[in-house]
């Protein structure tokens, strides 16, 4: 139910809707991590972010370990 309504997690049922709202907050730092520079900047939905009791600055203080991570792997599965 939770992967359903990943996409409007504040019309997830209970007990899922907290799992849908992070799964909307991973995708959104996907979509900042993978956005083009020259892109409108993607916005966090404030009431998504009430449900996991966060707010935007909060989750995007998670891309600095997320884009350290993501260099990680691609030198972890770079062919040589």
């Amino acid at each position: 139910m939770a992967l359903r309504s990943q996409y409007v997690p504040l019309e997830a049922l209970l007990p899922y809707d907290r799992m849908a709202a992070i799964l909307y907050g991973a995708r959104l730092l996907r979509t900042v991590v993978c956005q083009i520079r020259d892109g409108p900047p993607v916005r966090a939905d404030v009431a998504v972010l009430e449900t996991l009791r966060m707010t935007e600055t909060e989750l995007l203080g998670y891309l600095p370990d997320l884009r350290a991570q993501l260099t990680k792997a691609r030198q972890l599965t770079e062919v040589r």
